[in-house]
């Protein structure tokens, strides 16, 4: 978990204020303890807090610029697929001064600009300020897994990964929104785009807004696919959830850090466990703990460690 923080003024001459934005970062420090960095780029500010996952070394620093300096990001989330990513621009030319996935979606925003979201495979909420096009481009991953708060009137807009951050500016109010108060009571949770406060906005999944000058404009990169194909077994269907369901463990391990797992005792945490206790790297060593309960194995939470994820009831 990282956190990141930013500002753009859209006033001619405006500066953006590195005091806010230096407040706005300390308020998440607790998203990422590793290392802070801020930029200023004129009206444009970019903070982030690092928890170290995947190159601990100072090359992973954010906010990171691009080799001319014309380009940079403030990433908070891992991408999944980022060495598959990096060896493909590698083959097209691309040099890297990190191990970071950081590094490797900078790259691949380079080459492609804002379709560079349809390759990411993982979780992320980022902000890239592209001062060749004196644009700013600020995206959540599909399915919203990490959080993106933002603020905009006519003078500014501001985005942070918590709420509290926009509030370290008295220009944003804190008025309580009554329909997102009875979404609340109602649901126990405000549904996003809506937030406790009015005016403030958590980004839709899958989405993306371009900041300009101009103004806002929020577009969509990704919409869920629902394609049912009536032709399938459901053996077929389990086999390939197994196959899907064991991939994405793989690819949630990857980390230059110890990994660990969360057991309530359930299926899903259950089954994730299982699926790392079977197939991870021999040369790895992989920690679990189960809290123990009186006639319970730990055989019995995954089968011997050999049983398949999905299988047919008896």
């Amino acid at each position: 978990m990282c956190g990141i923080a930013g500002i753009f003024e859209f006033g001619r001459g405006a500066v953006a204020d590195a005091r806010l934005l230096d407040r706005m970062t300390e308020l998440i420090a607790h998203r990422g303890p590793d290392d802070s960095g801020l930029v200023l780029r004129g009206s444009v500010g970019l903070g982030h807090r690092r928890l170290s996952i995947i190159d601990l070394s100072a090359a992973g620093h954010q906010p990171m610029a691009s080799e001319d300096g014309a380009v940079w990001i403030t990433y908070n989330g891992e991408c999944y697929n980022y060495g598959e990513l990096a060896r493909s621009l590698r083959a097209r030319g691309h040099r890297f001064r990190s191990s970071s996935d950081t590094e490797v979606l900078l790259h691949l925003y380079l080459e492609q600009g804002e379709r560079f979201l349809e390759a990411i495979d993982g979780m992320f909420a980022l902000a890239i300020w592209d001062e060749r096009k004196q644009q700013m481009l600020v995206a959540r991953d599909r399915l919203g897994i990490k959080p993106l708060y933002y603020f905009a009137d006519r003078e500014h807009l501001l985005f942070a990964s918590e709420m509290k951050s926009l509030l370290a500016d008295p220009r944003v109010p804190i008025d309580v929104d009554p329909a997102a108060l009875g979404e609340y009571f109602h649901l126990l949770s405000i549904p996003d785009p809506n937030c406790i406060l009015r005016g403030v906005r958590k980004l839709l999944p899958g989405r993306y807004l371009t900041v300009s000058r101009d103004g806002i404009t929020e577009h969509r990169y990704w919409d869920l696919a629902i394609a049912p194909d009536p032709g399938r077994s459901f053996d077929a269907d389990c086999e390939a959830f197994d196959r899907l369901f064991t991939a994405s463990v793989r690819s949630h391990m990857v980390a230059d850090v110890p990994v660990g797992a969360f057991l309530s005792g359930g299926v899903d945490s259950s089954a994730i466990v299982c699926a790392v206790t079977t197939d991870h790297d021999a040369d790895r060593d992989i920690q679990h703990h189960f809290s123990r309960f009186a006639g319970v194995r730990r055989e019995s939470l995954c089968g011997g460690g050999r049983a398949p994820l999905c299988r047919r009831s008896p």
